[in-house]
C-alpha cells in the first residue's frame, strides 16, 4: 500500500493530467505523485529512475489541493483530503524518528551497510564501505555517498534503503571510473596549476583554485576544439581529490602542498578562509591545505 491509492484513482478517473494548465508547478508535481518523472537523486547512472515512494508521498503532502481543484475544475473529495492529512502525519512522525542518530537515521545507515555486506556496520561511529561514506542530511531528509566523508559522488538520495544501496553501487563505479594513471593525472594537474597561476598573478597558487581549474583541464577534446556549454562536461570535485590521493607520491615529487594555518580556515573568518580540505594521509577525516607550489627543477 502506498497511501496514495485514492489520489491515483481520482487522477486516472478524471484524466487529471489533461485538465491541468501548462503554467505553475502542478504539471510537474502531479505526475511525480503518480510515479512518473524521475527521482531527485543526483549521480545515479540510471538518469530516468522514477521517484521513490517516499518522494511521491512528500510531493503529495505539500500539494495545494484547493489550487488543484480550481485548475482541474473538479471538486476534491473529502477522502482525498483525509488521505493527504494522513500522509502528512506519517511523514512528520518519520522525520521526528530520523532525527535521532542511533534509533533514527543511524538505524537506517546500519541497515544499508548490512545489506551491502558489512557485518559490523557503524562500529567506529562512521557509516562507510571502504573509501565511501554514507551521510544523512537532516534538512532535506536525504542521503549522500561521499568519497572519504567529504566529496559527494551520489547525492539527494531519498529515504529508501533500496535507492541508497543503488546509490552506493553507482558511487563505487563513479569512484573507480574516475581514477586515471598517475602520469595522466600529473599532466592534467600541471595544466590546472598553470591556469591557476596565471589567474593568481603575483599571489600564491591556492589548491582550491587548482581544483576549480582541474575541471577545465580535464575537459574532453570536443571542448578544446570548440569551447561552448554544449561541449563542456561537468566534473565533480571528487574526481580531482580521488586522483590526487591515488597519485600523491608522484604529485609530491613535482609539487609542494602546504597545510593551512588556523587563521586561513573558516575559524579565521570568511574573508581569510583560503583552505581546501583533503583526506588525511593516515586515518579518517580531512585536514585543510592552502597553497600548492611547483618545485623548481635543476
Amino acid at each position: 500500500m502506498s497511501g496514495l491509492e485514492q489520489f491515483v484513482a481520482l487522477a486516472e478517473r478524471i484524466r487529471m493530467l489533461e485538465k491541468l494548465p501548462r503554467g505553475g508547478n502542478l504539471p510537474s508535481a502531479v505526475p511525480r505523485i503518480l510515479g512518473s518523472g524521475k527521482t531527485r537523486a543526483e549521480g545515479l547512472f540510471d538518469e530516468k529512475k522514477p521517484p521513490a515512494l517516499i518522494e511521491r508521498q512528500y510531493e503529495y503532502a505539500k500539494l495545494d489541493l484547493n489550487r488543484l481543484s480550481t485548475d482541474a475544475n473538479y471538486p476534491i473529495p473529502d477522502g482525498i483530503r483525509e488521505e493527504q492529512q494522513r500522509i502528512k502525519q506519517e511523514i512528520e512522525a518519520s522525520q521526528k524518528q530520523l532525527d535521532h542518530p542511533m534509533d533514527g537515521w543511524g538505524r537506517t545507515a546500519r541497515e544499508v551497510l548490512w545489506k551491502l555486506g558489512d557485518q559490523t556496520p557503524g562500529r567506529d561511529g562512521r557509516y562507510s564501505m571502504g573509501d565511501l561514506e554514507l551521510a544523512f542530511d537532516k534538512r532535506s531528509f536525504s542521503w549522500t555517498w561521499t568519497y572519504r566523508g567529504a566529496y559527494p559522488l551520489v547525492s539527494k538520495l531519498p529515504h529508501d534503503v533500496d535507492y541508497i544501496c543503488e546509490g552506493y553501487r553507482d558511487a563505487l563505479r563513479r569512484m573507480q571510473e574516475a581514477i586515471v594513471p598517475a602520469s595522466d593525472f600529473l599532466s592534467l594537474l600541471k595544466l590546472a596549476w598553470a591556469i591557476a597561476e596565471h589567474r593568481a598573478g603575483t599571489g600564491p597558487v591556492l589548491i582550491r583554485d587548482v581544483a576549480r581549474m582541474f575541471i577545465v583541464a580535464d575537459q574532453k577534446q570536443a571542448f578544446w576544439d570548440k569551447p561552448s556549454k554544449n561541449t563542456f562536461t561537468d566534473i565533480a570535485e571528487a574526481v580531482f581529490v580521488i586522483n590526487l590521493v591515488h597519485a600523491i607520491e608522484d604529485v609530491r615529487k613535482s609539487f609542494e602542498l602546504e597545510k593551512a594555518g588556523v587563521h586561513q580556515t573558516a575559524l579565521g573568518g570568511r574573508a581569510r578562509n583560503i583552505a581546501f580540505d583533503l583526506p588525511r594521509r593516515v586515518g579518517a577525516g580531512t585536514e585543510p591545505y592552502s597553497t600548492i607550489r611547483l618545485k623548481k627543477t635543476d
